[in-house]
């Protein structure tokens, strides 16, 4: 029994002895190292004194290490003797963890390894990926309250789920390039503010979900996604426009008289004109100064100062079942100050 018991010690040691000789795949190394010198929302303290880590050449050392893929923290499998980043899941770090934890995220995903990313509750400024990562299934970034941009414009194939929501300061959304057919996508973006481009790249999958929900996207940025079975075919017509000007923080917009309200890309969509008419806050018809097609200065008949006013826009190119069954949809209010 002892001798038994003692080859089995042997054999684990042995065992052991493998797993830490494993490389760990340089180039995830050395993007996570830039990400974990970057300074913290702390001051004077670095992402990686926020998490505890000491040794930065050194993952196994890290908090969060994993080899488990369905645990969060830095996961890695093991692809040809080496260790390559599979999952980087910063939202299971607890909160008053995870909330100071700021700066630029750049991976690269050559290896094809990297599966999923969530980014939630941090102050990530950036979350970019370089690369060809088809093996990306999963992206969540909810509540970051500093992200501005998620560029995803290198994955061309495989499955996707990208879940954004409540990023104040976030403006743009670059998705999947024109090129290679995707398994299945679902986008759900939602209290996005300021979001005012997401990628235009044609997009083509198999089965395709896309819900767009209070953010400002405009007819040119919205993407084109393509639905072998009819799941859901998505232009920039329908059914997620949402005109100049949108901003869920305010009740209206102030202008003066001498100020032009763009409304030009409301006024030609897709090739297709709109009739934009003005309203009064009782709905009475004004006519202010179209100094250019589709942009407005508040100065004309029916138009007075200390006023609200607001725009009707009406397109054939929308769905009669959408904007109050009319194909039509209204501007936020102008005040007229």
């Amino acid at each position: 029994m002892k001798a038994i018991s003692f080859k089995l010690v042997v054999a684990f040691v042995l065992f052991s002895m493998n797993v830490l000789s494993q490389n760990y795949n340089v180039q995830n190394v050395n993007d996570l190292k830039a990400f974990l010198n970057q300074n913290s929302s702390v001051q004077g303290k670095t992402n990686a004194s926020v998490l505890g880590i000491t040794d930065l050449d050194n993952p196994s050392t890290w908090q969060g290490f994993s080899t488990d893929l369905n645990s969060g923290g830095f996961v890695w499998s093991i692809v040809k003797n080496e260790y390559v980043l599979a999952r980087l899941n910063i939202g299971s770090f607890p909160t008053d963890v995870r909330n100071k934890i700021a700066g630029e995220l750049v991976l690269d995903d050559s290896k094809k390894q990297l599966k999923s990313i969530d980014i939630s509750i941090t102050k990530i400024t950036k979350l970019q990926l370089t690369g060809a990562t088809n093996a990306l299934y999963t992206v969540y970034a909810r509540y970051c309250p500093e992200l501005q941009l998620i560029d995803l414009s290198t994955k061309t194939s495989g499955y996707s789920n990208l879940i954004v929501s409540g990023c104040p300061k976030l403006t743009t959304v670059l998705l999947h390039k024109n090129s290679g057919v995707l398994k299945s996508i679902s986008i759900q973006l939602s209290n996005i503010p300021l979001l005012t481009t997401l990628s235009s790249f044609n997009i083509k999958a198999e089965k395709s979900n896309v819900s767009i929900d209070k953010c400002p996207i405009r007819p040119s940025q919205m993407p084109i996604v393509e639905s072998a079975d009819n799941a859901l075919l998505i232009k920039s017509k329908v059914p997620f426009f949402i005109p100049a000007y949108y901003d869920t923080t305010k009740k209206y917009h102030e202008v003066t008289a001498d100020d032009i309200i763009d409304l030009s890309a409301e006024k030609i969509i897709n090739d297709v004109t709109s009739e934009i008419s003005w309203v009064d806050e009782k709905d009475k018809v004004v006519k202010p100064d179209e100094v250019e097609p589709g942009k407005f200065r508040l100065k004309g008949k029916g138009i007075k100062k200390n006023g609200l006013y607001t725009a009707k826009i009406k397109n054939s190119i929308f769905e009669s079942n959408y904007y109050n069954g009319v194909g039509e949809f209204s501007s936020m209010p102008f005040y007229c100050k």
